[in-house]
């Protein structure tokens, strides 16, 4: 009896042993996509899958994309750059919509929420969002990407709702596939996004800076200048000051004189 006992305690054991090591294999050995901007990630030992080539500046990349039989709502999807589609989906990457009714429009994925992650089953990088409309219902929306190299436009075969407000699509291209479009995803798009006004205040501040030093060095080094003198056009800043204030003095007085003269 005592060595039957032995016997069960070494075989549970064995069986804990190996429920730990599958357990470990399961945690450690899924693939990381580690994120790299907004819309690409890098896939650990295979490269980095990028969709900015096939992003879409002014519209979604994929507009009116049917859900599942049955059902009236249409969704469409821009994977990098936000959009805007009634009062309901402002600056999102995707918005669900029914069919001829502006009323029903409920956000799908906003851009801070979205989690980079691996399907070991399906062998592909799935890109995960979520959302809360004002209804108060938390929906989440899956994007798998296939690889296919051969596939230049990219395509999707619609939108599976399983569970309820669980949205899943699949988008094929090229650009699913690790290390393909790396090189086509902007270094920075800063510079793209700047204003007018933005641009002026930075080549002032970029003339004044110029205009300090060389001003500085030229008095200094080639004048013989010492002290404050060094400072470019010292008496003329000197006096700024002043002549700003006279200046706004006789603006007001001339503003006065103007009233004083419609009152009369």
């Amino acid at each position: 009896v005592a060595e039957n006992t032995t016997m069960i305690y070494i075989q549970k054991a064995f069986t804990l042993l190996a429920l730990i090591h599958n357990f470990g294999s399961l945690t450690y050995g899924a693939k990381i996509c580690k994120p790299v901007d907004q819309c690409s990630c890098n896939l650990e030992g295979e490269g980095e899958v990028s969709l900015h080539a096939i992003d879409q500046r002014n519209s979604p990349l994929f507009p009116d994309i049917p859900q599942s039989s049955g059902s009236t709502f249409l969704i469409s999807y821009n994977p990098c750059t936000t959009f805007t589609k009634e009062d309901n989906c402002n600056n999102v990457l995707a918005c669900q919509y029914a069919s001829g009714d502006p009323t029903q429009t409920f956000p799908l994925a906003k851009p801070a929420t979205r989690v980079f992650t691996y399907d070991e089953t399906n062998q592909q990088v799935v890109f995960t969002y979520t959302a809360t409309s004002s209804d108060l219902a938390k929906r989440t929306f899956n994007v798998g990407l296939k690889c296919d190299k051969t596939v230049e436009k990219p395509s999707t075969s619609g939108i599976l709702e399983a569970p309820t407000n669980t949205y899943t699509m699949t988008l094929t291209h090229k650009c699913a596939c690790p290390g393909v479009c790396a090189s086509d995803a902007p270094a920075s798009d800063s510079g793209k996004n700047l204003s007018v006004g933005s641009l002026l205040c930075i080549l002032l501040v970029v003339f004044v800076i110029i205009y300090l030093i060389g001003g500085i060095l030229f008095l200094k080094y080639y004048k013989k200048e010492e002290g404050s003198d060094v400072i470019p056009h010292r008496e003329f800043w000197t006096d700024f000051p002043s002549k700003v204030k006279d200046g706004f003095k006789f603006t007001v007085s001339k503003v006065r004189k103007k009233d004083e003269y419609e009152s009369i």
